[in-house]
Formats: structure tokens, C-alpha cells, sequence
């Protein structure tokens, strides 16, 4: 789980001032779980703040040395805790993010979240912790978050059991690493544990946004759309970062408009090869879009900096001029939505017929 918001932008002084009152707290009520678990969340936030937001390579000698000193700390306000009458989940997830702070090997982490489990089976953030822990950039292997996700949807089963998965997803799929392909998640079940969620719960601004993000990432264009139209302005600035980004996955959920699917629109498209007229049409669009669109490939790649490319069918329905009339994009990604803004209204050569559909993969390799 990242620092929280303000970890890195507080003074010295704020810090100073913080602790000194959760140090008095503890004192005042010597037996307030409480009381000691916010002292050991402040702690740690203190140590990410010595070791700074950035990646590993970057963090100085002495940054990693007062990194390492404040974790210790937090560590030693939950130990003195933990002999209290009265427990808290709280510090069951605060000791799994101090352990990951201070490096302890996944059996020991693993060890914790399955206390804490065993204290209280359906506090989400446990599994969110857990889950994060086993990505590759911690302490696990590619794929071993996602089983690990499954494995405990399933214990729970049922209704919470989804809901878990989803919960897990959401806080994952954050815009803020490469979380392409949903990191190995499955996006019916995703789907499937926030609908129950709502259902239970109601709608919350915040999963309407993350359900949009995964939709685009899951190329679900008729569910982002969906999404996009009950979030309206409501935009989440701690998942898109930039309001250019949520406004380029809704422009591209806004070719689900169309009232084609893209299944259908691929059919369509498929069925047309099938006749001589269409081979020979489908040799004009192929010699047509190389002439006059390669510079416009090649200009939304550089627009975009999407280097993480995989290949994606664009779909497009051109006119008895051929004029494009529709596009459909199989996989969202920068590039898809900038080829499919550039390409609405172009000129194809008049298609064998009106309201024709052709194909065009894209094979911009990884």
C-alpha cells in the first residue's frame, strides 16, 4: 500500500509535532490499542518519508539507513501492543506492511496475514496487503498475486468471495504501475464481485471510476462506456493522474455507441473477405491505408509514448464514398484511441457496396 497522501509533502516540524502527540496519547491511555497502532502508522509513514517515492536505485545511503530505523520503531510500538487485552485489525495490517517495509521474507509476511485472517476473515485489507506483497516487485513471482487472489476468493466462496477478488483488483489496477492486462486477473470475475458489491453496498464514485479503468484495460468497451456514463465529471484524480487520460479511455468507451458490436462489426467484416469483390477491395484498403495513414500511425505512437504495444484489430464502416462512418478498436490503448480519433470521417476508395465493413490489424508488436 503507497504512503499516504501528504507522507512526503509535511515538514519536519508537522512530523515532530505528529508523533509528539501519538507518543502522548500512548502514555495518557497506557492500554489504547488504539492509540499505539496510529503511533506505529505514523512511524511508518515517517520512515517512507527518509526513503523518498522513487525507485529503489535512487535511494541514498542515509535515506535507507533512517528508512530502516523508523520501520524498527513502528515495529517496536506493535510488539509492545500486542500484549494488549484488546485487539485490532488494524494492527494486524500495519504489522503487514511494517514487515514488508523492513524486508521479511514472504513465509514471515505470510505468516501475519494468515493471524490476521484467522482474527477477522472478511477485513479486506488484508488481502489487499497480501496480494500486493506477491507482486513481482516485492516478494512474488509473475502470476502469483492472481493465484493467490483466486485461492482466496474461493476459500471465502460465495458472494464475499468475489467481492474480495474485486477488492484486490481495484486497489492493484491503479494507473500507477504497469498493470496491463489486469495483472493476470480475470475480468468476469472482477465484474462479477463489484456488481454483488454494489449491490450490498451501493454505488461508490470511487469504484465506478475503477471499474471504467479496468474495463479499458480488459478491452470491455460496452462496460466502460457504461461506467463513464454514471461517473459524468465525477473523475478520480488519484487513478487517472490527468484528466487527458480519463478523457482518452471515454472518448474510445464512446465507440460503444455504435450499433454494431464488435463481434458483429468482425463478422461483418470476415463475411465480406469471403466474395472476390472483397479480396480485391480489401487489397485497395490494405495499399489505400498505407499511402496515406502510416504517417499517422507513426505520429500517435510518438504522441502517445505507448511502448507497450500488442497488436489490435480496428474495424471501420465506410460509406458508398468511402468515407469512414464507424470505427470499432478491438483494445484500448493510447495509440488505438489516437488512430481512431485521425481516422473518423478519412476516405477509403468507394467500397463494393454502402455501409461496408473492413478490417484493419494492427501489428504493432511488444
Amino acid at each position: 500500500m503507497a504512503p499516504a497522501k501528504g507522507t512526503y509533502n509535511s515538514s519536519d516540524n508537522d512530523w515532530t509535532v505528529h508523533l509528539g502527540r501519538l507518543q502522548r496519547w500512548t502514555v495518557q491511555r497506557p492500554d489504547s490499542i488504539t492509540a499505539r497502532v496510529a503511533l506505529a502508522a505514523a512511524q511508518l509513514q515517517y520512515a517512507w518519508r527518509a526513503r523518498g517515492g522513487g525507485y529503489a536505485d535512487k535511494v541514498t545511503d542515509d535515506g535507507w539507513r533512517v528508512f530502516q530505523q523508523r520501520a524498527e520503531m513502528a515495529a517496536k510500538t506493535l510488539m509492545d501492543a500486542s500484549s494488549l487485552p484488546v485487539k485490532c485489525p488494524e494492527w494486524f495490517l500495519t504489522t503487514q506492511l511494517t514487515a514488508r517495509a523492513l524486508g521479511q521474507s514472504k513465509e514471515v509476511q505470510t505468516a501475519i496475514f494468515e493471524k490476521a485472517i484467522a482474527f477477522e476473515p472478511d477485513y479486506q485489507y488484508f488481502y489487499r496487503a497480501q496480494a500486493e506483497m506477491l507482486m513481482p516487485k516485492w516478494e512474488g513471482e509473475e502470476g502469483e498475486m492472481a493465484a493467490f487472489a483466486q485461492q482466496a476468493a474461493d476459500r471465502i466462496g460465495g458472494k464475499k468471495g468475489d467481492m474480495i477478488y474485486f477488492q484486490i483488483a481495484v486497489f492493484l489496477n491503479c494507473g500507477c504501475d504497469n498493470d496491463r492486462g489486469l495483472n493476470g486477473l480475470s475480468w468476469p470475475r472482477i465484474k462479477r464481485g463489484y456488481t454483488d458489491l454494489e449491490e450490498q453496498y451501493g454505488e461508490f464514485i470511487g469504484n465506478l471510476n475503477g471499474m471504467a479503468y479496468m474495463a479499458g484495460m480488459a478491452g470491455d468497451m460496452a462496460y466502460a462506456h457504461d461506467m463513464f456514463t454514471r461517473i459524468g465529471e465525477g473523475w478520480d484524480e488519484t487513478l487517472w493522474h490527468k484528466k487527458e487520460n480519463f478523457q482518452m479511455v471515454r472518448q474510445w468507451a464512446q465507440f460503444a455507441e455504435v450499433p454494431k458490436t464488435m463481434a458483429a462489426a468482425m463478422k461483418a467484416a470476415d463475411d465480406n473477405l469471403q466474395t472476390s469483390d472483397g479480396r480485391k477491395f480489401d487489397e485497395q484498403v490494405a495499399k489505400t491505408f498505407a499511402s496515406n495513414y502510416s504517417a499517422t500511425v507513426n505520429e500517435c505512437i510518438k504522441i502517445s509514448g505507448d511502448l507497450s504495444l500488442v497488436p489490435f484489430d480496428m474495424v471501420l464502416q465506410v460509406g458508398g464514398n468511402g468515407a469512414v462512418e464507424q470505427i470499432v478498436v478491438s483494445k484500448m490503448s493510447r495509440t488505438s484511441s489516437c488512430i481512431a480519433a485521425k481516422l473518423d470521417g478519412g476516405l477509403f476508395p468507394p467500397p463494393p457496396k454502402p455501409d461496408y465493413w473492413i478490417k484493419i490489424s494492427m501489428q504493432i508488436q511488444r
